[in-house]
Formats: C-alpha cells, sequence, structure tokens
C-alpha cells in the first residue's frame, strides 16, 4: 500500500514482506486507476497474474482534505479470496463472477475465461 501524491510518485509505501527503501518507491502517473482517483472516484485498475498465476488488481482510492484530493493510497490487491468465493458457489451450480467496468470477466471459476479476458458483452460468452 502507498501514498501517492498528485504527481503521481509514491511517498510512502508499506510492504508486509519487505523492508521498502526510498529505491522502491514507484511512479503511478501514467495509470489510469491514479487519475480516476485524483478525480475523486476510488477505482481498480486492470487485473494482472503475479508470478505464482493469482489474480492482482491496483486499487486507487482518493484522499481528500478540506474537499480537495492532492494524494492518492495506492494497493496491489490480490483476488484470490474472490476466487475462492466463485469456486463455492459452482460447487452449488450458482455461477458467480466478476467483471470490470469495460465488461473483461476479472473473476470466474473457470480461470480460462479470465485468461482469455471474455468480455460478457460479446456474443459469445
Amino acid at each position: 500500500m502507498a501514498l501517492v501524491n498528485r504527481r503521481g510518485r509514491e511517498e510512502a509505501r508499506f510492504d508486509r514482506l519487505k523492508l521498502v527503501t526510498v529505491s522502491d518507491l514507484a511512479e503511478h502517473a501514467k495509470a489510469t486507476y491514479f487519475y480516476l482517483a485524483l478525480e475523486g472516484a476510488p477505482n481498480l485498475g486492470n487485473v494482472f497474474f503475479s508470478l505464482n498465476l493469482e489474480p492482482h488488481a491496483f486499487g486507487a482510492f482518493p484522499v481528500a482534505r478540506s474537499g480537495k484530493v492532492n494524494e492518492v493510497i495506492v494497493a496491489e490487491i490480490n483476488l484470490r479470496d474472490l476466487v475462492e468465493i466463485a469456486d463455492v458457489f459452482a460447487e452449488k451450480n450458482v455461477l458467480l463472477y466478476v467483471v470490470d467496468p469495460k465488461g473483461t470477466v476479472i473473476v470466474h471459476p473457470d480461470i480460462s475465461e479470465v485468461l482469455k479476458q471474455t468480455n460478457i458483452f460479446s456474443a459469445a460468452f
């Protein structure tokens, strides 16, 4: 989790697995999730897969002081728990899936639907 300034640069970051140094601080200035949060809209970025093939996404949340957003909290979110919940529903013959705002499947009990970036608005879904 990181506190990102208005220019898109991390000012501080917390990582539960390693010590973070100044050289570890990242830039988010080119990321859509960052600019949406600067405009006041909490949101989730595109899904990507970690080295162990778990679905992750960056969440961005505006930090407002005196009504103005000058900073954003950015966190890498592991979507694995949502996948496990979808699996439990699938065992009961209930299909649970999660899509991003564009209709792309980001959580599905059949991982191939996520890997194919299936879109629910397409005729094939």
